[in-house]
């Protein structure tokens, strides 16, 4: 926000700012700052974040019908608009609305899925029962007439 506020109305020509009034927060900050990382001794340890700076700067220009000199209708920090909440909470509904048709879809998907497992399940389950029917009939055939399985068709040779 100061490297904003600072090339917003810095002369092109010359580099330097010249609204006074832009020129004193500017200073006044930058000493804030200069006071802030020389308390700790070692400048290295006392490094400054960005956020930091931005409420420096914050605070130092006042708001005035509900803009800031410089910024115009910047919110605070933590702030929002009150036209942004409300269309926050209309576009909050609005996806809420969208993710729960989306739920009931998956439920309805997972209730099709899990009634085909159910189905496959007991398919196969019948199928089971035929196929352990006929393989013990078989072996009963085959142990009643041995003549009927020729060496060749013997499962258990190879």
């Amino acid at each position: 926000m100061l490297a904003f506020l600072a090339n917003a109305h810095r002369s092109r020509k010359t580099g330097d700012i010249l609204d006074k009034k832009v020129k004193g927060i500017v200073e006044t900050v930058k000493e804030k700052i200069n006071d802030q990382l020389t308390q700790g001794g070692s400048t290295e340890t006392n490094l400054l974040t960005q956020g930091h700076i931005n409420n420096l700067v914050l605070k130092e220009i006042p708001v005035i019908k509900g803009h800031r000199f410089g910024f115009g209708t910047l919110p605070d920090p933590g702030q929002v608009p009150p036209s942004a909440s409300f269309m926050s909470n209309l576009d909050q509904e609005g996806q809420l609305r969208i993710a729960n048709e989306k739920i009931a879809i998956a439920d309805e998907k997972i209730a099709m899925a899990t009634e085909k497992i159910v189905t496959l399940e007991n398919d196969k389950a019948e199928k089971d029962k035929v196929i352990q029917y006929l393989q013990n009939l078989a072996s009963k055939v085959v142990s009643k007439f041995p003549d009927l399985l020729q060496e060749d068709e013997d499962a258990t040779q190879e």
